[in-house]
């Protein structure tokens, strides 16, 4: 049977860190807590994937795709998750070419992108438990 705890604590964490990346006023402490979220979201995708015996994706972005093929998130969650997925990667190794206001108008709309993922993911622990 699939245990869920895990994945819920995941989501309380990432919860947190959506909040202190709010609060936050620096412009590389927001680049580092995004990446925390964005770790922690590609982490609770792979252990849904995994312990669902979900197809075994080729990369992060596929992740996403999976999980809404397979009706786990909604499909406009899915996208965008790649495009922060994405976003995630520019910043981690490609530092020097982020487009500071593309990083600013994304990372404005991420809270509301991270609770649909949220509550996607939660809603879908209750139809399983």
């Amino acid at each position: 049977m699939f245990n869920s705890f895990l994945v819920i604590d995941k989501l309380n964490i990432a919860e947190n860190f959506v909040i202190d990346l709010k609060n936050s006023k620096d412009k590389y402490a927001k680049y580092f807590i995004f990446i925390l979220i964005m770790q922690n979201i590609i982490d609770i995708s792979f252990l849904l994937i995994i312990n669902l015996k979900l197809k075994k994706p080729k990369n992060y972005l596929e992740i996403f795709d999976i999980l809404c093929s397979s009706k786990i998130i909604k499909k406009e969650t899915g996208l965008i998750l790649r495009s922060y997925s994405a976003l995630r990667n520019k910043i981690i190794y490609n530092y020097n070419n982020i487009d500071d206001n593309e990083y600013k108008i994304m990372i404005n709309k991420f809270e509301n992108h991270f609770s649909n993922f949220n509550n996607d993911i939660r809603c879908f622990i209750k139809t399983i438990s």
